[in-house]
């Protein structure tokens, strides 16, 4: 099972073209920033959802996507997010799993760990 989630994760940052980890990363901050910019889905979220949010991206900026997974996965699941909120998370979720997929695609060993960790830890 766990394989084959990680073969689905390695599969899907392959068709996905990005094979540059500078793109995904900017392509991932971008949905950050745009997400807690004045006007975006989370700039208008209680101060709790906001200090999560906050955790993730400091996680991100430390290169630890896992961290920022866990993290935005255990917002999304509090039910605290609008309908908005929660996609904005979600997508910020799957920009983070497919940077660690295309690093784990390249035989990066940190990044296969890390999957395996977030596929162990379901929510």
């Amino acid at each position: 099972m766990k394989r084959k989630f990680i073969l689905v994760l390695i599969g899907a940052a392959f068709l996905s073209g990005c094979g540059h980890k500078g793109s995904s990363t900017e392509s991932l901050q971008a949905t950050v920033e745009k997400s807690t910019a004045h006007g975006g889905p989370l700039s208008g979220a209680k101060p709790e959802v906001k200090a999560v949010v906050d955790q993730a991206v400091v996680a991100l900026k430390n290169d630890d996507q896992a961290g920022a997974v866990l993290s935005l996965r255990s917002l999304r699941d509090s039910g605290e997010l609008t309908a908005d909120q929660a996609m904005s998370v979600q997508d910020m979720m799957a920009k983070a799993q497919g940077i660690l997929a295309e690093r784990a695609a390249r035989g990066d060993q940190s990044a296969i760990a890390a999957l395996q960790m977030i596929s162990i830890n379901p929510r």
